[in-house]
């Protein structure tokens, strides 16, 4: 197995610590190692930004988009990487709200690394379940 870089780590952590989401532990590692590739020293800036945005989705406090065609029972939220001017909004959280109120999280992750992050998810939802939209099972 692999070695797992310590901020890798920690951000797991920030991330349990958030008990209204929900995420598979193994896709949460995987796009948290696809994050800290991309921006390695700015790693933590970025996981403050993730952790920003999931409360805020949960707090109804930004406006979500609902996904189309194969991802149609998910909602996505645009939002970027460092808060800064100018800057896009070059991250993306695919999501769908439980009955309970708990935030299922399919994906977080740079729009396109390493590759384009709706094709990811539509692969990682079949991969998982079988089909698209049941997280549950």
């Amino acid at each position: 197995m692999a070695e797992v870089d310590g901020r890798i780590l920690d951000a797991v952590g920030r991330f349990a610590e958030l008990s209204f989401l929900r995420m598979k532990p193994e896709a949460l590692l995987a796009d948290l190692q696809c994050l800290f590739e991309l921006y390695g020293d700015s790693f933590e800036e970025v996981m403050d930004g993730v952790v920003k945005a999931l409360k805020d989705i949960a707090q109804d406090r930004v406006t979500v988009s609902p996904m189309k065609y194969d991802l149609s029972q998910y909602s996505c939220y645009h939002f970027q990487s460092v808060v800064e001017q100018g800057q896009p909004a070059d991250m993306r959280s695919l999501f769908k709200r439980a009955e309970d109120g708990t935030l299922e999280v399919e994906m977080i992750g740079n729009r396109f690394f390493p590759a384009d992050i709706y094709t990811r998810a539509t692969e990682r939802i079949e991969y998982y379940l079988g089909d698209i939209g049941n997280m549950s099972e």
